[in-house]
């Protein structure tokens, strides 16, 4: 799980996120963590760009290990 969240968004607070990530490790399922400045909005182009690429490499990298596992070809 790739949990991206916003340090001053007002719509859900960051503690949420901690929580649920705490409540993830101590379940023992993995997970990611990308804290962004700024609220759930991203307008700079280049992080919006980072943000994406973060969001298409995770994607591809969990398909891919999912496929392997599984001995689905993509």
């Amino acid at each position: 799980m790739l949990l991206i969240h916003g340090l001053t968004d007002d719509n859900v607070y960051f503690q949420h996120t901690l929580q649920l990530a705490d409540a993830l490790y101590l379940a023992g399922k993995p997970y990611e963590l990308l804290p962004m400045l700024g609220t759930h909005m991203v307008s700079e182009p280049l992080v919006k760009l980072r943000q994406q690429m973060r969001i298409i490499e995770f994607f591809d990298r969990e398909v891919k290990e999912r496929s392997q596992e599984t001995g689905v070809r993509r």
